[in-house]
């Protein structure tokens, strides 16, 4: 078992205003073991399985179909870590806590897994081989905010 902690981010869409969806109401939790990485975030991303992911389906069949092809390609951790990273935008946008002009993509990505943490993470591209992955495939910024102790 991990230490961490957990970190809910207001969801807005796209204008900017906050998202309507009934699913979106109470933000985003996310789980993270590096909270000193968020101001390196550059996107957010819950499990297929997550409930958001779920509810998202419902009235959206693109949604519903990525769902399902994450399932199907297996859901292990093993799986995961050997499956090219894939995601799918929600549309929605997740707030910075610490800087409210910032927001971030929120995706369902089948590398994220619901049964570790919340279901739901905060992508920081620079300090993490997963999420840069990730952000490279899909062109999202990536933002180093950890430094090595002699990189001064």
């Amino acid at each position: 078992r991990s230490e961490g902690m957990r970190i809910r981010f207001a969801l807005t869409d796209a204008s900017g205003a906050p998202a309507q969806h009934k699913a979106a109401k109470d933000g985003l939790e996310v789980y993270t073991t590096r909270h000193d990485t968020i101001f390196g975030m550059s996107f957010c991303a819950i499990a297929a399985d997550h409930p958001l992911a779920r509810a998202l389906s419902e009235d959206n069949a693109e949604i519903a179909a990525f769902r399902a092809s994450c399932e199907q390609s297996g859901t292990t951790e093993e799986a995961l870590e050997k499956a090219e990273k894939r995601g799918m935008p929600t549309g929605l946008f997740a707030v910075h806590p610490f800087d409210k002009t910032r927001k971030v993509p929120v995706y369902i990505a089948n590398f994220v897994l619901m049964g570790y943490g919340t279901g739901a993470i905060f992508g920081c591209p620079a300090h993490d081989q997963r999420d840069l992955d990730f952000a490279r495939k899909y062109e999202l910024p990536v933002y180093p905010v950890v430094a090595a102790k002699d990189s001064a």
